[in-house]
């Protein structure tokens, strides 16, 4: 009797974790194959710590996974998946270490998809020309050359943007989808870019400005945790604004809000609907 094959796509955090999982459980009792885009591992949490270090965070950031794969026995190809065809058990990829490569196609038993999200910056109006992100080592870079090499100072905008989330019929109704996915790292952000900038001699926490399309920045992290935090960043003089509805457009002076709601003087507020925009020459940073 043949092993039943298991497929997982994507081989960042949470590939890579569920693979050696899985073979921890299951041992030589199935074949494992895993499929990315990528042969490196980004360990992307760290980007801000070496831009802020003016360190190429593709340098020491990027690991090479393929010796756990291969201790544990499984297999890994490099490609792009195209198709999924779960009527047949069958994944289309398209192998990319080169040009020119054929679609070809893989069957599985069980399907394992960790591909992760798409950061829809391409849709984000104007943020290939005046944005900035600390997500991957090419946009790290990015910012890491602007910072320490043209930034002289002046308000810098930290905001999230809508998380458009699907949802499949076959989850039970009344499941709550997130305004915003994962704002720990801006509030991270924050903290050590006031230290920058003090460091610097280019500002402090009053230069920078905290806001969120949800409720309330970082809700995931529970109210015990926010009922501190807050308050301690308006002590700090931290710009805070909430429920800004989404990025509407990214200019060089300013963000413009979908909902109409601007930032105040310093410290925590709730406004109403004002002129949407943070109108400023500095930085625009997004998760």
């Amino acid at each position: 009797m043949s092993k039943p094959h298991i497929i997982i796509l994507g081989c960042n955090f949470a590939g890579l974790t569920t693979a050696r999982y899985i073979h921890a459980a299951v041992k030589d009792k199935a074949n494992i194959t895993i499929i990315d885009r990528k042969a490196l591992l980004t360990f992307v949490p760290n980007i801000p710590m070496q831009v802020l270090a003016n360190i190429n965070p593709a340098i020491d950031l990027q690991y090479k996974f393929m010796s756990y794969l291969e201790h544990d026995g499984s297999e890994f190809i490099q490609a792009e998946v195209t198709t999924i065809d779960a009527d047949t058990n069958t994944v289309f990829y398209q192998p990319n270490e080169r040009p020119g490569h054929p679609v070809r196609k893989i069957k599985y038993d069980y399907l394992v998809v960790a591909l992760g999200n798409r950061l829809a910056y391409d849709a984000v109006d104007g943020f290939n020309e005046n944005g900035h992100s600390v997500t991957d080592a090419f946009l790290g870079n990015r910012l890491r050359n602007y910072l320490h090499k043209e930034y002289k100072g002046g308000p810098i905008a930290l905001t999230s943007d809508i998380f458009h989330q699907g949802k499949s019929w076959k989850l039970p109704s009344g499941l709550p989808i997130a305004m915003t996915a994962c704002e720990g790292p801006p509030v991270e952000l924050a903290f050590s870019l006031a230290h920058w900038l003090e460091k610097n001699q280019k500002g402090n926490a009053e230069t920078i400005y905290l806001s969120t399309p949800a409720k309330v920045i970082a809700e995931d992290a529970g109210e015990t945790i926010l009922h501190q935090l807050l308050p301690m960043m308006a002590k700090m003089g931290y710009h805070y604004q909430a429920n800004t509805n989404g990025i509407k457009k990214v200019y060089n002076g300013g963000i413009e809000f979908n909902d109409g709601l601007v930032t105040g003087s310093r410290g925590i507020y709730h406004f109403p609907r004002l002129a949407g925009t943070f109108l400023f020459k500095g930085i625009a940073f997004y998760r």
